[in-house]
């Protein structure tokens, strides 16, 4: 059973990603319908930790076994974003793996999951691509380092949730605007 939850037409979502790194060149996905790239990675299952979710995530998608020792940590996002006219509040545990060869080269044909496409791309095609959530590409370039980063993607906020959201939107855009970031206790002392 995925750890996800609807509440009032609002989902929760607990989710793992990899980014992974070939070289100078990064893996990422785009579904063929979609307009964005995101990395790899899926819902973590009842009473699953999140190396070993994804471990299975990346066989299902990319067809190939990776123990979850090669999985480093990288960061967690508490992501709030809308699709499709939904609300996400999403936990995204993120952890990076290196690898060779084991996915051959150029564009990734041969896969299990045919409603994506796997492509890599060096460090200045990255910084023309569309991600979501977009901070992954500051992860990637190596430009955000944070243990805990709180994300508020663009579309998310109405007028109600403003109040409600307005410290850490702020903290948020400090973060767009110097690329620094915040723990969580920096973002509450700081907007107290």
């Amino acid at each position: 059973m995925d750890l996800t939850l609807l509440l009032d037409q609002q989902k929760l979502n607990i989710r793992t990603s990899v980014l992974i790194k070939r070289g100078d060149e990064w893996l990422i996905h785009q579904g063929k319908k979609e307009k964005f790239a995101t990395s790899i990675g899926g819902r973590i299952k009842l009473l699953e930790d999140s190396r070993k979710a994804l471990a299975r995530e990346i066989e299902e998608e990319l067809n190939i076994k990776v123990s979850k020792e090669r999985l480093q940590f990288r960061t967690i996002v508490e992501n709030f974003f809308s699709y499709n006219k939904q609300k996400y509040h999403e936990l995204l545990f993120i952890y990076q793996l290196e690898i060779t060869d084991e996915l051959g080269f150029d564009k990734i044909v041969d896969q299990p999951d045919e409603t994506f496409d796997f492509f890599f791309v060096n460090q200045e095609e990255l910084k023309n691509i569309d991600m979501k959530p977009e901070l992954l590409k500051d992860i990637m370039l190596g430009k955000v380092q944070e243990a805990h980063i709180i994300n508020y993607d663009e579309n998310f906020g109405s007028n109600n949730d403003k109040e409600i959201i307005s410290s850490i939107s702020e903290a948020n855009e400090d973060y767009q605007s110097t690329k620094q970031t915040y723990s969580v206790d920096e973002v509450f002392n700081k907007y107290e």
